[in-house]
């Protein structure tokens, strides 16, 4: 039996800022950044300027997509120690009581979305993650079904993340804020 993720909903309080420039370009800048860093853009178009970040779904065309490396906003790959030890909110994930355990048989992958609107002649920007796995549940040492389950963010990625972006559309040339 395959549990899906909704059983962890985003966290309430998404990671947010206003930046000077306009949502259109804001959001092109936050994807082009985000593949760099080995992160997956959903291709679904429907809730532009809005981005869909898609876990390890790598696929376009019927085709998988080769990402980079994850890495945080330094360049440093992320593993699945870090972001148990830096980015994941520890408390947030399903836990099962008595002798059943988890056993984690893929790494963690981020999902999660971006949220850009319009504010005055700047754009707000909402980005909240979850770090997502597979696995099984254990019974004793027999794996009794397919589990999947996540960790809400703690923030920090999103902060790191979205301070990038904004460093990266002040020093394009030629991109006037608000334009």
């Amino acid at each position: 039996m395959i549990v899906p993720l909704l059983f962890l909903a985003l966290s309430p309080d998404p990671h947010s800022i206003e930046l000077p420039f306009n949502c259109p370009d804001a959001a092109q800048e936050a994807a082009a950044y985000l593949l760099s860093h080995g992160i997956y853009i959903s291709p679904d178009n429907s809730h532009l300027p809005n981005l869909t970040i898609a876990g390890d779904n790598a696929f376009v065309s019927g085709r998988r997509v080769k990402l980079r490396p994850w890495t945080d906003a330094d360049g440093r790959k992320i593993d699945d120690d870090i972001v148990l030890r830096d980015f994941a909110d520890k408390t947030s994930t399903k836990t099962r009581a008595g002798l059943w355990w988890l056993l984690r048989l893929a790494h963690y992958r981020p999902s999660g979305e971006m949220k850009f609107s319009p504010i005055g002649t700047g754009c707000a920007v909402e980005f909240q993650l979850l770090f997502g796995t597979d696995g099984a549940a254990v019974l004793g040492i027999l794996p009794v079904s397919d589990e999947q389950w996540a960790y809400r963010s703690n923030g920090r990625l999103e902060r790191e993340y979205l301070d990038a972006i904004s460093a990266q559309l002040t020093k394009q040339d030629g991109h006037a804020p608000g334009n």
